[in-house]
This record gives C-alpha cells, structure tokens and sequence, in this order.
C-alpha cells in the first residue's frame, strides 16, 4: 500500500501543478510518461535479491559463528562484516549501470525497485506471518514507519551511486529540464 501511494502521489501532484515546471513535477512526469520505469523497478529488485542472496552465502561460508557470551572484539572481523555489506552498493552499481534510460527514470526506478525488494522481503513477509497473533505490538507500526524513511534513503544512495559512477556531465544530467 504504502509503495503504491509512492506512485500515485506524483500522479496527483502533476493533476494539481499543471503547467509548473518546478522540481516536483520532474519527478511527476517521470513517474506518468516512464514506459520503462516498471522495468527498471523490478531488475533493481530482482537485483536486490541477488545480493541477498550472495550476502548470506559468504557470510555462512566465511565468517565463524559467535559466541553471544565473548566479550572480545575483533576488528579484522568486524570490517569484513562491513565489507560483506557493501555488496548491496556494488549491486545498485551494477543496475545503475545496467538500465538504458534517462537519469531521473534510472534513479527514481533503481531506487524505488531496491527499497521495494528490501520492504517486501525484511518487513511485509514478517508483518504477513507474525500479524495474525492476537496481541497487538508496536513492531509492525515502526516497520512501517522504517519502510517509509528506507524508500528515501535508498533513493538518496541510488542518486549518490548515480553521481559518483555513471554520470559523465555529474550535476547537469539530474537537473535538466524534462
């Protein structure tokens, strides 16, 4: 629900403004007009599931099991830990660079597919199966709220890789009039 309202409120928004060409509606048009931005939605996702899926078998071939009681820190573990986390930015880099449309579209729809994967798999399915309990948490409500701000900042990053590896004219390639 809360992705489908992510598409339609650019939809309304261009309704509303009609003729403005502010900043907004840059991201209205590309929502309205994208033939292709369903496509890059779901290979971002599809994307997404891939790294997951990469990120849980090196973790469960590389790195040792821990001992919940070990007071010890090990930083050599720790940074690879991280490092095994960054597979999610090599991922977004891969289908930043992968997808043939214009910037606002690949940025909107990497960014959108990889937030919607990570909400359909780390909140919608536990939301799916522990909702039918009988006692009411507040879990659901913040993993709700979490999915919300999650959609921002995958955007933020996508926008961020965008930028930094596939842009060749860096800052005039997001701003240019539609």
């Amino acid at each position: 629900v809360l992705l489908i309202a992510h598409f339609v409120f650019p939809v309304v928004l261009r309704a509303v403004l009609q003729g403005t060409n502010d900043w907004v509606m840059l991201g209205a048009r590309a929502v309205v007009t994208g033939e292709g931005l369903n496509r890059v939605c779901i290979r971002a996702g599809w994307t997404y599931v891939f790294c997951q899926i990469c990120k849980l078998i090196i973790v469960a071939m590389i790195f040792p099991e821990r001992d919940e009681n070990a007071t010890e820190y090990s930083l050599v573990d720790d940074i690879l830990h991280q490092a095994v986390l960054a597979i999610d930015v090599v991922g977004l880099v891969y289908i930043v660079r992968r997808v043939r449309v214009d910037a606002l579209k690949k940025v909107l729809g990497c960014g959108l597919g990889f937030a919607g994967a990570e909400a359909i798999l780390s909140r919608f399915l536990p939301l799916w199966f522990e909702a039918r309990e009988s006692e009411f948490t507040w879990k659901h409500i913040i993993a709700s709220l979490d999915s919300n701000v999650s959609i921002v900042w995958m955007i933020s990053i996508t926008a961020l890789v965008f930028l930094a590896f596939c842009s060749r004219a860096k800052a005039t390639t997001v701003n240019k009039p539609v």
